[in-house]
């Protein structure tokens, strides 16, 4: 039996429920505990069925399943209170610290409910505590939790009297936010709950919340293709500990165009360079729970994607410049004949033909460059949801990329959201320490993406214009060749006055092989887009630095609310380099290996 630790991570299975309803609820009607009591059971038959069916995506240990509420009185304890009977854990979003929230929502005199919230509390597995301002004019803090709780949430069970709330954090506000997010709304009146269409369709939302692809569609008879795809869908839980690098062709491709040899060129082991690129964030000394969950799931991610970059990159590098030797070869048989009789040029070059067709092959067949991209824009997700979850969670931006015709973006949204929804709510408090740090780690990680990007910037634009230099002295020599020739025809006696026998002629042969080689460099150069890639990591630079700015001179202390501002902004800048270079190398027109 393999053994996990030499496989990527298979996160938890988990269903995360929120729940918002009204507060005007002191007798609770027994039909409305049935209701909700058939609700949570159906959830969980329906989770353990998954995973009963499914254990190839999860990890071994039983589903978790989480209710996510805000314990304020009526509702939201009594939906606590059935969940915690029936095995569900707890996650509690507080609008405040939990002082100052039990005074504002059970004052003095519900003592009973009180004690009920304080001992819910007890049982929690997770308490968020924000920084509401329980004085100021403007107290947004409802709004604010009831934007985390749809966040986390994988569906909403509302149940109030179905009109228009009290305004922004209400129970009607959070089914407007949810509706937006396009989450499942379960809608329930106290006095009769009734059978909410939703409720009946449950079973098949879960489904496909929880799964992905033909998984998600039901029972259906096994064919080749959905074997297929379902092997496919497997391929990253099949994956092992990489030991041999593949960059080797393209970093030093990349120094002799370049002539310089750049920083951090060693190559480490596999889990050992992933640790070292998950620790060039430097801001591990942040207190931060989310980080040392979502640190294994990526280093996987990181690494996985870094070996088939350099594989991909390293077949292009062959494929262009030994093909360009071939051609040259093939030319020379033409321009020297006798070449053709030396069989220590021939069995080389005929094994340079045999290695190039089992190098494109085997590109081909392993879909190396499918997996470079569906592995890189993961490890980035994943990166950024680390990120994200420190401060309460955002909305996902990842989206954008869930094509449910594409195998591999959908594989790649499936297992962020398994990883996200296991991580849960993170159980702190958002004091001033703790945004503090929180603001030096965000500070720190918008500044590691800022030295990165000015690197890379530096790097591929000294690459983009040796391409460009080499290109125009192969130009400058085929040039000077061609002239020669044609001198040496208008004047026959040309060749005394030269420094060197038969100079026009060879000078003219070298003109017709060198621009094989300056094909084959505009090739790799228009291929890796490296002109591109500068001038887009320049503009990052200058926008990151405009967003390290805005962190520099806001007002101290900042609150939570401007923190996930920054945050969200912050993440979609350093997202949008990613997204572009998606496009790039997954919709370009110019194919080339593993393609």
């Amino acid at each position: 039996m393999p053994d996990p630790a030499n496989h990527p991570p298979k996160p938890a299975l988990c269903y995360r429920l929120g729940v918002a309803g009204t507060r005007d609820l002191n007798a609770p009607p027994p039909l409305l505990q049935q209701r909700v009591g058939e609700l949570l059971d159906l959830v969980k038959d329906r989770t353990y069925a998954i995973w009963r069916e499914c254990p190839q995506y999860f990890s071994a240990g039983h589903p978790r399943l989480m209710l996510l509420c805000s314990l304020a009185k009526g509702v939201d304890l009594l939906v606590a209170q059935l969940a915690c009977e029936r095995g569900w854990e707890l996650h509690v979003p507080l609008a405040y610290d939990r002082q100052t929230y039990a005074h504002k929502n059970f004052g003095t005199h519900d003592a009973g409910e009180r004690a009920a919230f304080h001992a819910m509390l007890e049982r929690a597995t997770a308490v968020l505590e924000l920084d509401g301002e329980a004085e100021a004019k403007e107290d947004n803090a409802y709004d604010v939790a009831g934007s985390v709780l749809v966040t986390h949430s994988d569906a909403l069970l509302a149940i109030w009297d179905f009109g228009s709330g009290k305004g922004k954090g209400g129970t009607a506000d959070s089914v407007g936010k949810a509706e937006l997010a396009g989450l499942p709304v379960i809608r329930m009146k106290p006095d009769d709950p009734g059978n909410d269409p939703s409720f009946g369709d449950l079973k098949r939302i879960v489904r496909g919340q929880l799964l992905l692809g033909i998984e998600s569609r039901g029972d259906f008879p096994e064919t080749p293709t959905i074997r297929r795809e379902r092997k496919r869908l497997l391929t990253y839980y099949n994956e092992v500990d990489r030991r041999v690098d593949w960059g080797f062709a393209y970093r030093w491709a990349n120094v002799a165009i370049a002539l310089k040899r750049r920083k951090h060129m060693k190559m480490l082991p596999f889990r050992e360079a992933a640790n070292h690129n998950w620790c060039r964030t430097k801001d591990e000394s942040f207190r931060d729970v989310a980080r040392a969950y979502f640190k294994p799931f990526d280093q996987w991610a990181d690494g996985l994607a870094v070996f088939y970059a350099n594989w991909t990159r390293s077949v292009v590098v062959v494929t262009l410049f030994v093909g360009a030797l071939l051609l040259i070869y093939a030319l020379s048989l033409k321009l020297w004949p006798d070449l053709g009789r030396n069989y220590g040029l021939a069995i080389p070059d005929g094994l340079f033909a045999i290695l190039l067709t089992g190098l494109v092959v085997h590109a081909r067949m392993a879909k190396a460059r499918e997996k470079w991209l569906a592995y890189r824009m993961l490890s980035e997700f994943l990166r950024n949801s680390s990120l994200a979850s420190a401060i309460g969670g955002l909305q996902p931006p990842h989206s954008r990329f869930h094509e449910p015709s594409k195998v591999a973006e959908t594989w790649v949204f499936f297992y962020l959201q398994s990883v996200v929804r296991a991580m849960g709510l993170p159980s702190v408090r958002f004091d001033a320490a703790y945004l503090a740090d929180f603001r030096a780690m965000l500070a720190a990680r918008i500044g590691s993406q800022i030295r990165f990007h000015n690197d890379r910037r530096i790097w591929y634009g000294k690459i983009e214009w040796r391409i460009r230099r080499i290109g125009f002295c192969i130009f400058l020599i085929s040039l000077t060749g061609a002239v020669l020739q044609v001198a040496t025809v208008l004047i026959p006696n040309l060749a005394k006055y030269l420094p060197w026998d038969n100079l026009p002629e060879n000078l003219s042969r070298v003109s017709l092989v060198l621009p094989v080689f300056g094909a084959a460099l505009v090739a790799y150069g228009a291929q890796e887009s490296f002109g591109r890639l500068a001038r887009l990591s320049g503009a990052i630079v200058r926008r990151l630095e405009n967003i390290s700015n805005k962190l520099d001179q806001a007002p101290l202390p900042m609150r939570s609310a401007t923190m996930r501002d920054a945050t969200s902004e912050a993440i979609d800048e350093m997202m949008r380099e990613h997204e572009e270079w998606f496009v790039l190398y997954s919709m370009r027109e110019i194919g080339f290996p593993g393609a």
